[in-house]
């Protein structure tokens, strides 16, 4: 998830989120799972969830860590290790 989350927001710090469903496909999972798993990175700080699908990036690095990813300076996605 928060890997997804990086690609969708590019550089930006604003994202708008698919449907709880599509990002669950997205990543391979469930949509309760992919709710909880942002609802725990709000609670940690890494994003703020606002109304609609709005979501705010509040600590890039975590998430960076979160996915393994390396972004912007790798284009390639995190492996599946990289997955949260």
């Amino acid at each position: 998830v928060a890997g997804v989350l990086l690609r969708l927001a590019g550089g930006e710090s604003v994202v708008i989120l698919p449907t709880r469903q599509e990002l669950a496909a997205m990543v391979g999972t469930v949509r309760e799972v992919a709710t909880r798993t942002l609802r725990q990175l709000e609670r940690q700080g890494a994003i703020r969830l606002e109304p609609g699908r709005r979501t705010i990036i509040r600590d890039r690095a975590a998430l960076e860590r979160l996915s393994g990813s390396t972004w912007p300076t790798s284009p390639l996605p995190p492996g599946p290790s990289g997955v949260l």
